[in-house]
């Protein structure tokens, strides 16, 4: 049975005083039987969202990574980087580097952390950490465990090997091109 995800935010802070606070966007799947003691926490790649992991149409549950964790009782978080999907899009953008992103994603997962301890969503002590990424979401993953080791396991599904530019024309660009949807 689906469960309906729960809208998490925070504001927090990436060490970069022209861009802090942000505010960081992210979706938390609980199981319907109650949290486990696994959260799953996933990042999609550049210029994708939280809905790389549960798509958002007709009959999108069939589809949903997010949901077929969840059913086998995992907690899965779903986070949309810095200037992507709903968390908030800074004007100078192009600061934000692999540490940076890898301490605003760190701070959200401390805030959902501390919430599960001080049982907002039930008594479930979480023990386990996975990290699951996507093409940038994979490089980010790879600096946030180096620099905080807050992961028992990491799955990286790949990134390309001549880097990012987070330039703010560039995303602009995408922003305006037709079809385009954070």
């Amino acid at each position: 049975m689906p469960v309906t995800p729960i809208d998490v935010s925070a504001v927090v802070e990436g060490g970069i005083p022209a861009l802090d606070p942000l505010r960081m966007s992210a979706s938390l799947f609980v199981p319907a039987t109650g949290p486990g003691e696994t959260l799953m926490v996933c990042l999609a790649g550049a210029s994708y969202a939280k809905t790389y992991f549960h798509p958002e149409f007709p009959d999108a549950d069939s589809y949903s990574f997010a949901q077929a964790m969840c059913g086998r009782g995992i907690n899965v978080l779903l986070i949309d980087h810095p200037g992507m999907g709903e968390s908030d899009r800074p004007e100078n953008a192009g600061l934000i580097g692999r540490e940076s992103a890898a301490a605003f994603h760190d701070a959200l997962l401390q805030s959902v952390l501390a919430r599960f301890t001080n049982g907002e969503w039930g008594t479930a002590r979480i023990s386990q950490l996975v990290g699951i990424a996507h093409s940038m979401g994979s490089m980010v993953l790879l600096e946030w465990q180096a620099l905080f080791a807050r992961f028992d396991r990491l799955a990286l599904l790949g990134w390309t090997n001549i880097g990012i530019d987070f330039d703010t024309a560039v995303l602009d660009a995408l922003a305006a091109s037709p079809g385009y949807t954070p």
